[in-house]
Parts: structure tokens; sequence; C-alpha cells
């Protein structure tokens, strides 16, 4: 959070809302990353099952590109899925290639959930990203090695 480049939350916002977060945690227990995911089942512009936004997607300095946030990002793809998530939409100051890796395709704000679109900052300079859970994904699309010593849950 210190970098800027997720958005500071009180400590009530994230006690009310972890039911939505995934954590990644090493075989020691030291927690790697974490991705929250938000559905808007209320949301007129979802042509097929309910919209959805993936935020708070981190990984913890010094594990980055070791397939934490892959892991991360199957897995919430994974869940997403089970709750009937047509399309899930994520919001970046980077450059989003692990949301491209895991078939993402970049967006505009104008197709994701609007209680989440009008919130965006335009100041941030925030790049949408998102990926239809209805569609065939391409090939190796979200995929992962597996990682013996790192946990999901």
């Amino acid at each position: 959070m210190r970098s800027g480049a997720l958005l500071w939350r009180t400590p009530e916002t994230y006690a009310t809302t972890a039911r939505e977060f995934l954590v990644a945690e090493d075989g020691e227990g030291v927690l790697e990353g974490c991705v929250a995911l938000r559905a808007y089942p209320g949301d007129a512009r979802a042509p097929v099952g309910v919209p959805a936004v993936l935020h708070n997607f981190c990984v913890r300095s010094g594990r980055q590109r070791r397939g934490v946030g892959s892991r991360l990002l199957a897995a919430l793809l994974r869940e997403a899925a089970a709750r009937s998530v047509g399309e899930v939409f994520a919001a970046t100051t980077g450059g989003g290639e692990a949301f491209v890796r895991s078939g993402f395709r970049e967006t505009d704000a104008g197709r994701a959930p609007r209680a989440w679109a009008v919130s965006l900052d335009p100041g941030r300079g925030s790049r949408v990203f998102a990926r239809s859970l209805t569609a065939q994904p391409t090939a190796g699309a979200g995929a992962t090695r597996p990682r013996p010593d790192l946990r999901v849950w």
C-alpha cells in the first residue's frame, strides 16, 4: 500500500469484507498475497451471469514473479464460476500483465458494474480489464504450476 498501488481502506472496511478475500500463504503460514471478489448481482449491464469485480490483488514484496499471483487469480476465477459470475472486471495502475496471462482483456470501464465504474478515480490512470467466464478461455489462460509450498484459501 505504501507504493500507492492500492487504495487506502480502513481496518473496519477489511473486517466487514473479509469473506470476499482469498489469501495465499507459504508452508509456514506467512501471508504471500491476497485478492478479493465482489459480485454486483443487480447490475443490468451483464449479458450473462452476475458481473463481479476483482479488487485488492497484491503479492508480498520479494515474492512476486513466483506464481503466487497466478495461483490467486486462478483460485478467484474458480470461485467466481462457482458463484455464477459471468464476467470479472479489474482495474490496475500497473501494466496488467498478470491479468492478460490469466485471460483478461483490456476494456472500457463503461462495461463494468456501474456502482464500481463510477468509483474509479480518473486521476489514478487505471486501466480496466475483463474476463468472461461464459466463453472458453484461450489455451493456457490462467494455467498455473503446482506449488506444494503455497496454500490458497
